[in-house]
């Protein structure tokens, strides 16, 4: 049976920077010397969460506790992945904490990484965010440099890698070459892709890249269904996912297996969605076609001439878009554009997709017939986000941090939590339904998740005995209402 782990507290914060996102107390298993004369409750929930979880619970309160032993062993290659998205929140008064992994948290992962690797090996720390985020600024606004100053002054040795191969400035996204430091593999899953099925649709896959002619041809095509993945996530022998769950305008939600799309090399191997109305078999809309159809044809020549460098006519294309943009930003309750609602039936095959790459290929990308590192999920929900995430989320207070070996356990423990219909939410519905490199779940039935936690109305229950709170629901993307159980006509 598999399980999470379910950590909440009321009235708890992040700790400051002050002190480094050290410990507030001196615990058994920690050798350093830097203790906080702040209150660090972060450090202290993700502590009690990996034990409750189970992970080395015979040497628990002991100096030799080490909860990763199972998953990590000397000499591996560990990579820490969080969510860097951007560096601002496109919400002016969301902040940034609702928006990113919080550096606390990856404080404390890299100590016990640390202690499983007992100084040896190499551990990395590494995103792909959006193509234009600027990483330099971002380790600034969410304090990310303290982090990484307070390993070095413990001689932890890290390694911080933007994983991005798209790294973009300015309107014409011009792609920024020598700031590239990982490199590509190709996973190739051909006819085991979950685009296999939907290859008549080749040419209408997009997703905002000014490359989409690439995607469409080298990276899904009549005979290759290709994951551009980076190097580091392969050479790794675990993979610490710290995701940052909260609402997503495409894909629903946020969580465990759509973290993974940022392991993601070249961001024009992912589509988002395939161009057109549901009745001309797109997903992107479900309205007047002069209008949302109209709009769709200017970007494409918009990102055509960019694409060309073309600049000037560029620009010119995008003030032809205004009127068309703010058409649908005004009817946006009614219809549905670029996919932002729970029709897409495009993201959530990228994110399976890229899921079972990474677990299935080798370092090289060849795809094995048994997973090929161990995976474990943290979620950072003392501020989750909720309403019009990822990359303009309103904070949503959770006082929360939830983890499971098992990703598909930790999502549907999420979705659940936030509220969502998951027989409705595509990534969660369609999962598993190719017999191919199936995301590892055992068990019949992902209802009979068994839920640890410090909150009785969780601990030692199934996912489907649990009575969720509706006060913690979260408030969906826009195009998710309908399938919130915030929705009234859901409760019918």
């Amino acid at each position: 049976m598999e399980k999470v782990s379910f950590e909440k507290r009321k009235n708890v914060h992040y700790p400051s920077c002050k002190y480094g996102y050290a410990p507030s107390k001196k615990y058994p298993e920690y050798k350093y010397s830097d203790i906080s004369n702040e209150e660090n409750e972060v450090y202290d929930m993700i502590r009690n969460c990996l034990y409750n979880f189970g992970l080395d619970s015979e040497n628990y309160g002991k100096k030799e506790w080490n909860p990763f032993k199972s998953l990590i062993k000397k000499g591996d290659t560990v990579l820490i992945k969080p969510n860097w998205v951007e560096e601002k929140n496109e919400n002016r008064k969301g902040g940034i904490d609702c928006l990113v992994t919080h550096a606390s948290v990856i404080r404390c992962i890299i100590d016990y990484v640390n202690i499983a690797l007992n100084d040896s090996g190499k551990i990395i720390v590494g995103d792909s965010p959006m193509p234009d985020c600027n990483l330099k600024e971002l380790f600034i606004s969410a304090h990310y440099n303290e982090l990484f100053q307070s390993c070095k002054e413990r001689n932890i040795e890290i390694e911080v890698v933007d994983l991005r191969g798209n790294i973009v400035s300015g309107f014409e996204n011009q792609i920024n070459v020598d700031e590239i430091k990982s490199e590509e593999i190709e996973v190739n899953l051909k006819n085991s892709s979950y685009f296999y099925e939907i290859s008549n649709k080749i040419g209408r896959y997009r997703n905002g890249i000014v490359d989409f002619d690439d995607m469409n041809r080298k990276y899904h095509n009549e005979v290759d269904n290709i994951c551009s993945i980076s190097k580091q996530v392969l050479e790794a022998d675990c993979i610490i996912n710290l995701c940052k769950p909260k609402t997503h305008r495409k894909a629903g939600y946020t969580g465990a297996l759509k973290n993974f799309i940022g392991t993601s090399f070249h961001k024009n191997s992912i589509p988002h969605t395939v161009v057109g109305s549901m009745n001309d078999g797109g997903d992107e809309f479900n309205g007047p076609k002069i209008i949302f159809g109209t709009e769709t044809k200017l970007r494409d020549q918009e990102l055509m001439y960019l694409k060309k460098g073309n600049n000037q006519m560029g620009r010119l294309i995008k003030v032809m878009r205004i009127p068309f943009f703010i058409f649908r930003r005004l009817t946006h309750k009614k219809y549905q554009g670029t996919g932002n609602w729970y029709r897409n039936d495009t993201i959530w095959r990228s994110i399976l997709d890229i899921d079972r790459a990474v677990i299935y290929a080798d370092k090289e990308g060849n795809l094995s017939n048994e997973p090929q590192r161990n995976i474990f999920t943290i979620g950072d929900m003392i501020i989750s986000g909720e309403k019009n995430g990822p990359l303009a989320p309103t904070p949503k207070y959770v006082g929360g941090i939830l983890c499971s070996d098992n990703m598909i356990a930790f999502d549907y423990f999420l979705v659940y939590f936030m509220g969502l219909n998951i027989k409705m939410v595509p990534v969660l519905n369609y999962i598993n339904t190719l017999e191919k490199y199936k995301i590892p779940f055992m068990g019949n039935n992902v209802d009979d998740v068994k839920v640890f936690s410090n909150e009785e109305r969780y601990h030692l229950k199934l996912i489907k005995n649990i009575s969720f709170d509706r006060n913690n629901y979260f408030i969906p993307a826009e195009g998710w209402d309908k399938i919130s159980y915030l929705n009234e006509e859901m409760l019918l």
